[in-house]
């Protein structure tokens, strides 16, 4: 076995006892990306974006530079329809189908033809690599018409690009490593939808093995209660699309206020938000609870302000605080 056999063995052999162990996709992708500097690869910056499926959010970007470490980026819903996207390297191989886009970055070879090549030889870098790898799951659809995957870049600075052989490396190591990131995002995914529908505590719970009938847990908390009021004569005056909209502006108030003093939303019902603060000392739940309720109180009178002020309809809304 040749040592360029085994540098690519012992990548792959790493990327799949990550996936093993359940390693987040943050650290999946930094691990990977040092892993391929140490073994010779010139990587300066990696890239990896992919679609989720989250309430707030429907795609996330890693982004790993030598030295830096690595930063995440979360696009909310209709992100895919930005031109920043629609000019990026990564639309064009998913629109046309194709897999794999090199670009030299300098020389006479260089081509420039996407704006973030422009900017990545400002920065220095001399050669880039994108990788883009389908996940086919027919029963799991995340993108709706557009197809569900990773989408990868790897930028060097060294002098003449990649080699062919650094192009090998990464090529093998990329193929090993969407199998980690597909197991790793499902997981993610499946923690999102639980969090969403079922709250915080209890999707932990479902997803650790408590979905019999009648499974229960008893607790002590501050339950949180604040609804719309008079949803049905606001949806006959103003009609679904700008209920909605007000709608949205409620529960970015209260179930905003909640989530910010550490508060557990367990359902959405209809116009409402319940929530729960929980806390070892029942005193600063308590605590906490109220201030939430101010807070939330606070942005629905900023909120009210700015709709008075656009001569439309204010919103009016119920909160009860509990403990028990």
């Amino acid at each position: 076995m040749s040592d360029d056999d085994t540098i690519r063995r012992s990548i792959a052999d790493w990327i799949m006892q990550a996936a093993l162990q359940g390693l987040g996709m943050p650290k999946l992708i930094e691990g990977t990306s040092n892993r391929l500097l140490a073994a010779g690869v010139p990587l300066s910056r990696s890239h990896v974006s992919f679609r989720t499926l989250h309430p707030s959010f429907e795609s996330v970007s890693l982004v790993w530079y030598r030295g830096r470490g690595i930063s995440e980026q979360e696009f909310a819903h209709g992100a895919g329809d930005t031109r920043s996207w629609m000019q990026s390297p990564f639309h064009f191989m998913v629109d046309n189908g194709i897999g794999l886009l090199r670009r030299h970055l300098v020389g006479r070879s260089k081509v420039l033809d996407f704006p973030v090549l422009t900017n990545l030889t400002d920065e220095g870098f001399t050669d880039y690599l994108a990788i883009v790898v389908p996940f086919d799951s027919p029963d799991i659809s995340v993108g709706g018409n557009r197809r569900d995957g990773i989408a990868t870049s790897w930028v060097t600075d060294r002098d003449g690009g990649f080699s062919d052989m650094h192009l090998l490396i990464l090529q093998n190591a990329v193929q090993r490593l969407a199998v980690a990131c597909k197991l790793s995002i499902r997981e993610q995914i499946a923690r999102n939808v639980a969090d969403a529908y079922l709250g915080q505590s209890a999707g932990r719970e479902v997803l650790n093995g408590h979905i019999r009938l009648g499974d229960y847990e008893n607790l002590t908390a501050v339950a949180w209660y604040s609804d719309l009021r008079d949803s049905t004569g606001r949806v006959e005056r103003l009609g679904m699309e700008r209920y909605l909209a007000l709608l949205n502006g409620f529960l970015g108030c209260t179930a905003g206020a909640v989530q910010a003093y550490g508060g557990e939303i367990l359902a959405y019902p209809g116009d409402a938000v319940l929530a729960i603060f929980r806390n070892n000392n029942p005193a600063e739940a308590a605590q906490s609870a109220i201030e939430a309720a101010a807070e939330a109180r606070r942005r629905l009178f900023d909120v009210n302000s700015n709709l008075a002020s656009l001569g439309q309809e204010l919103i009016e809304a119920g909160l009860a605080v509990h403990r028990g």
